[in-house]
């Protein structure tokens, strides 16, 4: 069965939604699927001018539009240039069309945001064949987060009800969680439309997770870290406020940051401000890096703020950092909660509460090491058994299979499983 997925974002690009993207596709061709990539005209490819690459064994057709102002990235842009990228749907759903149909297709499958939705939708339709949308956020939350201006305001429910229109225009609608289901629910979408498919980590890392460096008997070095896209969502500034209270002089504990992102610059500037010992900003990385930087490191901290999006939206990072067997440690916004159990497969503070995120940071650097050792493992547990890529792919593999069949959906969940 070939399918067509239609993405913003993909690899070279290393944001959770390009991770996700990668491990869909990628696992797909494990079941016996033939997926392809096209991608939108604001993501760049590896290689400048390449119209096709291939990762993994899956072909990418790239529609760059060659704009560098208009590459994908967190920073908020201006109405007009907002319009400017609104305003390219037109061919880009075109070339959509025209490779679906190309490929001979069975199912066009379009993941978030609108722009990819609805380009997907209008190929599914002139070719008669089923259209999904995959909802992975809430984009209408990240843009009116960005300044809360009347602008930014009026973007977030335009964004809303575009976003709802192609929920409804789709066959079926895929979602990363239960939160996100009920918010969908909430907008009149058929419940028997809707699957739940949850994020999952790559059989290699499942696989060959390396080495554990617990319990970490007789060492006073421990090396927390954060892995991932350097946001003002992802608290990281409370991270460093906790730091200067949690760390004295004489301690061998250092705190490295991997990822880049538009919170950089702020971060060193705290870090300069405070005089901050031990800490090191790392910059980006790329995926072939991932496995050994987590050689490096021994506890995870994701402390991300408490919103409406951090509360629906599940990350990827905590599963990776799990099946990495390190010790996970996160704030308990409600994306957080559904990933991580506290005190059983990870460590929990109150989202917004430094004092209670230096409790933790003691608390790890105690002599309670067989006990975070014991949930290290079950962390690590809980992932083999529940969160893998292939045990993914056999669902999306039913779910098309249904739809290209005429039959009613299948309501996948995951997460009851």
């Amino acid at each position: 069965m070939k399918v067509l997925h239609v993405l913003y974002t993909s690899l070279p690009d290393h944001s959770g939604s390009s991770i996700r993207s990668r491990g869909v596709v990628s696992s797909q061709l494990t079941v016996g699927l033939e997926p392809t990539v096209i991608t939108s005209p604001f993501q760049k490819p590896m290689e400048a001018g390449c119209q096709e690459e291939v990762f993994e064994g899956v072909t990418h057709i790239r529609t760059y539009n060659g704009k560098a102002s208009q590459q994908v990235d967190e920073n908020g842009s201006g109405i007009v240039k907002q319009l400017n990228k609104l305003f390219q749907i037109f061919t880009f759903r075109n070339k959509v069309y025209a490779h679906a149909k190309r490929l001979d297709a069975d199912v066009v499958h379009g993941h978030s945001t609108f722009f990819c939705g609805l380009a997907a939708i209008y190929a599914a339709r002139k070719l008669s064949i089923p259209c999904v949308y995959e909802v992975r956020s809430l984009w209408e939350e990240r843009a009116a987060d960005r300044n809360g201006s009347r602008l930014s305001k009026f973007l977030a429910s335009v964004i809303r009800r575009l976003e709802t229109y192609v929920m409804y225009r789709a066959d079926h609608v895929v979602v990363i969680n239960d939160a996100l289901r009920d918010d969908i629910l909430a907008r009149g979408i058929d419940s028997e439309k809707i699957s739940v498919v949850v994020n999952a980590v790559e059989d290699a890392t499942l696989e060959n997770g390396g080495d554990s460096s617990w319990p970490i008997n007789g060492r006073d070095d421990f090396v927390f870290s954060y892995i991932g896209s350097v946001s003002p969502i992802e608290g990281l500034d409370l991270l460093l406020d906790a730091w200067s209270k949690f760390f004295k002089n004489g301690m061998s504990c250092r705190l490295k940051i991997f990822g880049g992102g538009i919170f950089s610059n702020t971060l060193a500037q705290i870090i300069d401000s405070q005089k901050l010992q031990n800490v090191e900003l790392c910059g980006p990385f790329v995926p072939a890096d991932v496995k050994s930087i987590y050689g490096t490191v021994d506890v995870i901290v994701n402390p991300r703020n408490k919103s409406r999006l951090t509360d629906t939206v599940t990350p990827l990072k905590p599963l990776e950092a799990m099946a990495y067997k390190k010790l996970v440690l996160t704030s308990d916004v409600g994306g957080m909660k559904a990933l991580v159990k506290n005190s059983v497969t990870g460590l929990q503070f109150k989202s917004g509460d430094v004092d209670d995120l230096v409790r933790l940071l003691k608390y790890v650097t105690s002599e309670r090491q067989e006990v975070l050792a014991g949930i290290v493992k079950a962390g690590r547990d809980y992932v083999v058994a529940e969160r893998s890529w292939t045990k993914n792919s056999n669902n999306y593999k039913e779910l098309y299979s249904d739809l290209v069949q005429g039959k009613s959906a299948l309501t996948v969940n995951l997460a009851d499983k």
